[in-house]
């Protein structure tokens, strides 16, 4: 009796160990992010200043912080909602992404592809 009463304790206690192990077992959300400036496919007469905007959040934790890239070089970092950066670009098209990064390492992304032509020159007297 005694070693039956020993079997069942020691499942039990495996059993109370593997809940408690499974229920600090926890995944991270990414941040969600999306680009509010520009818009995809948005066209400008340049040269040109581009305000970089992007809506961030982070469902179980908090966003840490938005880096912004054109065509891959880093233009900025904001730390504090509205996040947002800017720079002025000449003619040509340019690919803008707008990184979220949240207090646990985790980030997503958002992108906008957009053109900038060259303003036509006008001359008045």
């Amino acid at each position: 009796m005694l070693r039956l009463f020993l079997v069942m304790t020691a499942i039990v206690t495996f059993m109370c160990t593997s809940i408690e192990m499974s229920a600090s077992n926890t995944t991270n959300e990414p941040p969600r992010i999306n680009m509010i400036s520009p818009q995809h496919l948005q066209y400008f007469e340049g040269p040109t200043f581009i305000l970089i905007a992007a809506d961030a959040f982070d469902i179980d934790g908090t966003v840490a912080k938005v880096d912004f890239y054109v065509n891959g070089v880093k233009i900025g970092t904001d730390t504090t909602y509205p996040y947002r950066s800017g720079t002025f670009l000449g003619s040509g098209k340019y690919e803008v992404v707008a990184v979220a990064s949240d207090n646990d390492g985790d980030t997503s992304f958002a992108r906008s592809r957009i053109k900038v032509k060259q303003q036509p020159y006008s001359f008045s007297n």
